[in-house]
Parts: C-alpha cells; structure tokens; sequence
C-alpha cells in the first residue's frame, strides 16, 4: 500500500527516531520511499483503517 509519510508516518508513533526511515510495529515494514511524500508499507494496520487516530 502506498501512503503519504506526513499524512501518515510522520503522525505514527511507530514511526523510529531520525535519521532511520523505518516503523517499529511488528509486521510492519517500510518497502520503499517512492518520493519525497509517499512510502509503499507492508502490513501496516494505520493505513489499513484509513489514517492515524
């Protein structure tokens, strides 16, 4: 799935400390950094449901 980090990532706090790009959740993986506002994640339950509460 492919989400926009400051919409998303960003508002996570599964998100890892500066400067690793990487979330903390398990399962969840950040695949790829598509550009500079969207990352395709794997097995993300934010994205999943929509966003960030």
């Amino acid at each position: 799935r492919v989400v926009n980090k400051r919409e998303y990532c960003q508002q996570c706090p599964h998100l890892a400390a500066p400067p690793e790009m990487a979330c903390t959740h398990e399962g969840t993986a950040i695949v790829e950094l598509l550009d500079g506002d969207d990352v395709r994640v794997r097995g993300c339950p934010v994205a999943a449901r929509g966003g960030p509460d």
